[in-house]
């Protein structure tokens, strides 16, 4: 998060800090707010490892339980930001090179297989294009039950794909899911970023 916030691509405000210091933290981000459990694994939801849309210092309270029981000491305290979930990132083909891959995101990333590929550097257009031949983009799109955001999206690719072939000399891959897109824009909300061995 901390690599992708220095480079302009859109992060929620959050914070890092000791399990004794969510409340003051969470009153620093403002509500609401989500707690992470500080960790390199992937697939935390699944293991318990995250809490979401905690609306008040009461909520905050009564999920200690939930709080003291995540691995480590270290928490992530990060504002709330519902919307459509997309998939993003970018990784190095051994024909394409550096290549941006978009799509349906979230928990079903997986299961429904509904991504795109760009070879990078692109222009906008290209970039919505990708978004747009996905189902989540083309519901972006039409405003389909209330979902927007789709511009704000692809400027959100545009900030990932500079960022990926500026630094590809020494980053091989990141891996953004999910991307929350709607009335607040586009915020990368879970992310890691894999440097080159």
């Amino acid at each position: 998060m901390d690599w992708l916030r220095s480079r302009d691509v859109p992060v929620p405000p959050y914070q890092t800090c000791h399990r004794d210091d969510v409340l003051r933290v969470a009153r620093e981000i403002g509500f609401p707010n989500v707690i992470k459990a500080d960790s390199k694994e992937t697939h935390i939801s699944d293991a318990g490892g995250v809490i979401l849309n905690l609306r008040t210092e009461a909520d905050v309270t009564a999920a200690a339980g939930q709080i003291a029981a995540l691995p480590g000491d270290r928490v992530i305290v990060m504002r709330f930001t519902p919307g459509q979930e997309i998939v993003a990132g970018t990784f190095i083909h051994a024909h394409l090179g550096v290549t941006l891959m978009v799509g349906s995101g979230g928990q079903w990333v997986e299961l429904l297989n509904d991504v795109r590929f760009v070879s990078l550097p692109a222009t906008l257009d290209e970039l919505s294009r990708a978004l747009a031949g996905t189902t989540i983009g083309g519901a972006l799109k039409s405003g389909l039950r209330g979902a927007s955001g789709f511009d704000a999206a692809v400027a959100f690719l545009g900030r990932l794909a500079s960022a990926a072939v500026e630094h590809c000399d020494h980053i091989a891959q990141i891996e953004l899911n999910p991307v929350t897109v709607g009335k607040h824009g586009a915020t990368a909300v879970d992310a890691a970023v894999f440097a080159k061995v």
